[in-house]
């Protein structure tokens, strides 16, 4: 049985001539104001978000070439597909919620309902400018990725990427998926699906498994049955940080200025960037202290979030629980003989 394993490549690139830069902000803006109109119809018409549908409506008004989002037709295509995908990620998240009450003779909160998309006020908003684009339809590869053809509605874009530390996929093994234009600052990148058939790993490799538990005071606690011994990761550093970062917010949000909303932006990505990296670090030294032949047993944190947030206990830690399963992916995604469960 193959098991598909997917990543996801952030490559920066340059534009080689000076219309570069102008088409590609001009299809993305296109292209984000298209996904929000359709995000609107499907908000009023009662959620009906089928790819089909939306093709059926929007399609010739957005190949329209006097229209002012007008997109070529498989951008037009992509669109559909961009919204219809986030409204059921949206859905799924919503079915993991639920609308309850708390029982004021047992002290206990009770669960009336799951939450679906008729709970949301407002539609989705796409707020950035963005683009996706299709494997050798939209984009392409030249000279063995020395360079990169990007489609815009003004035609093509030739753009130098930056594959630095990406070369193992791009070896031929890998197969290439739609890619996501995006502007940060003045920095353009390109987000790149890639996908990979891995084989399921037979039983008779397996050489020790290793049990793991997830928590707020202890982040990991790792049991060996090889040898009987249990390993401690404490979590007091994280939640630490997300004490100090909840305070920061607390006092700029108090303040209502202009400033301290640049400030907090600020401080929300160098929280996640300093969280996502200790997370990394976290899953490479677990693969590379157990090595391979390692079958890590881990356990389901399905509605862990509500579970939580309902505690008041816990609530001083908010965030927190976004610590116990943000690692599971980066110990999935890990270049490693180990097997993960």
């Amino acid at each position: 049985m193959q098991n598909t394993q997917v990543l996801k490549m952030q490559i920066k690139f340059a534009p080689d001539d000076t219309s570069g830069p102008a088409a590609m902000q001009e299809t993305m803006n296109h292209y984000r104001d298209a996904c929000d109109l359709i995000s609107q119809h499907v908000f009023d018409r009662n959620f009906k978000f089928s790819t089909f549908y939306l093709h059926a409506v929007f399609y010739k008004k957005l190949t329209d070439k006097t229209s002012k989002m007008y997109l070529k037709a498989q951008m037009a295509q992509s669109t559909t597909r961009t919204v219809a995908a986030q409204y059921k990620a949206l859905e799924t998240k919503q079915h993991q919620k639920a609308w309850g009450w708390n029982n004021p003779d047992t002290k206990k909160w009770v669960k009336e309902r799951a939450k679906d998309l008729t709970d949301l006020w407002h539609p989705i908003h796409f707020k950035r400018p963005q683009v996706d684009l299709v494997f050798n339809r939209d984009w392409s590869v030249l000279d063995n990725w020395a360079k990169l053809s990007l489609n815009t509605i003004r035609g093509r874009v030739i753009v130098t990427p930056i594959t630095t530390h990406w070369e193992k996929y791009l070896t031929g093994t890998w197969k290439f998926g739609t890619a996501k234009v995006i502007k940060s600052g003045q920095k353009w990148f390109v987000h790149i699906s890639v996908a990979q058939e891995v084989p399921d790993v037979p039983l008779e490799s397996i050489q020790r498994v290793v049990g793991m538990d997830r928590g707020l005071i202890n982040i990991l606690t790792a049991y060996n049955d090889e040898t009987g011994e249990t390993e401690f990761v404490s979590g007091k550093k994280l939640l630490n940080r997300r004490r100090y970062g909840k305070q920061q917010r607390k006092h700029l949000q108090q303040k209502k200025t202009s400033a301290a909303r640049q400030r907090l932006k600020k401080i929300g990505h160098r929280e996640n960037g300093w969280v996502t990296n200790m997370n990394h670090q976290l899953a490479k030294a677990l693969l590379d202290f157990y090595g391979p032949g390692t079958l890590f047993s881990i356990e389901k944190l399905n509605d862990i979030r509500e579970a939580l947030e309902n505690r008041q206990r816990i609530r001083s830690t908010s965030g927190s629980a976004g610590l116990i399963t943000r690692w599971n992916s980066f110990c999935c995604t890990k270049p490693n003989n180990t097997a993960v469960s």
